[in-house]
């Protein structure tokens, strides 16, 4: 099993070359993963008008700080209609992409398709912080309009923003923890039971099915390197400790109508909308990626598991170390379909 090195550690910026440059991604990953970061800013050039420069170092990514200031610079310029647009897309992009690996068979055209969307969907996470601080920002203009006392109610009647996949986690977490401390078979077994918890675990499908969600669903080690495997041990021991001590659900209030106070309601109400959604999207999406790159990567592993059988690999996790165009020669060479397009 690929295990990241010790040495893998966050890096956010560096100097190179007389030049400040913004790690993107701030750890490294594959050759494959690199590849599909590169393409995504090749995309941002293409959304920006910008050429964007970039280098990899130490399998990392690097954006020149100076290049990178002009996207944020454009971002600055986005008008209401287009925060709106970007906003959509964005969540678009995850969901397309959700959507389409559902196939059996990675084929040469489905890998090309599946990695285009994961372009397009990294595309936009390369930019979400400078979006999200500058949507913000907008709202803050917004809510200085109001008296200190109405601004947080302001915000509380805000409707139509999603739900926060950390609190579906808590929640997803609660439920287990809760069904374990009812039943005293299982309880007793997370107690006592330490090294072969996993594999006793696996035994019982009702309890195996969750831990398996919670796992392959969220992030909850904050590493989106597509080699690593889900934390199955890390979701068993989270468990154990919170026995006594089960999560509690969310609790939510209701906050009363302020809406006489508001200026222009429309615009308010859009840019609270698309400031909270922005922050709870931000927040979501890094479960959102491990779930959609946990589903290409049983994908993956079926071509890679193809490639070791025939001989063109000597072991699985050597296909996340291929650069992306070389996979699709591999997934040719070995009979997975013709080279073409989806429609």
């Amino acid at each position: 099993m690929f295990k990241q090195k010790k040495i893998d550690k966050m890096v956010l910026f560096i100097q190179h070359e007389g030049e400040r440059w913004i790690a993107k991604p701030d750890r490294s990953f594959g050759k494959l993963q690199l590849d599909l970061y590169d393409n995504a800013f090749k995309i941002n050039e293409e959304m920006f008008k910008i050429q964007i420069k970039r280098k990899i170092i130490e399998d990392r990514t690097y954006v020149s700080e100076k290049t990178w200031s002009k996207v944020v610079d454009k971002i600055k310029f986005v008008n209401l209609e287009e925060i709106e647009q970007i906003t959509n897309k964005r969540r678009e992009s995850i969901q397309n992409l959700m959507d389409y690996i559902t196939y059996p068979e990675p084929t040469p055209n489905k890998l090309i398709r599946t990695f285009s969307l994961y372009e397009t969907m990294v595309s936009y996470f390369h930019f979400r912080w400078n979006f999200t601080k500058e949507v913000e920002k907008r709202l803050e203009n917004q809510l200085a309009k109001l008296q200190p006392k109405y601004r947080l109610k302001a915000m509380k009647l805000t409707t139509n923003t999603p739900q926060v996949e950390t609190v579906k986690s808590m929640k997803e977490f609660h439920d287990v923890i809760q069904i374990i401390q009812e039943n005293h078979y299982y309880r007793e077994m997370f107690l006592s039971l330490d090294g072969e918890l996993l594999n006793e675990t696996k035994k019982i499908p009702e309890l195996w099915a969750r831990i398996t969600s919670l796992a392959e669903d969220y992030m909850h080690i904050h590493n989106e390197d597509i080699r690593l495997q889900p934390p199955y041990d890390y979701i068993i021991n989270h468990i154990r400790k919170n026995l006594e001590q089960p999560l509690k659900p969310l609790q939510e209030k209701i906050k009363q109508e302020i809406r006489p106070y508001i200026e222009n309601w429309d615009v308010f109400q859009t840019y609270t909308r698309l400031a909270i959604i922005q922050g709870i999207d931000r927040e979501n999406e890094h479960h959102l990626q491990i779930r959609a790159q946990n589903k290409m990567r049983k994908k993956l592993d079926i071509l890679a598991n193809t490639l070791v059988d025939k001989s063109y690999l000597k072991e699985p996790n050597e296909l996340f170390e291929i650069r992306k165009d070389d996979i699709i020669k591999l997934a040719e060479k070995v009979n997975l379909g013709k080279l073409c397009y989806d429609r």
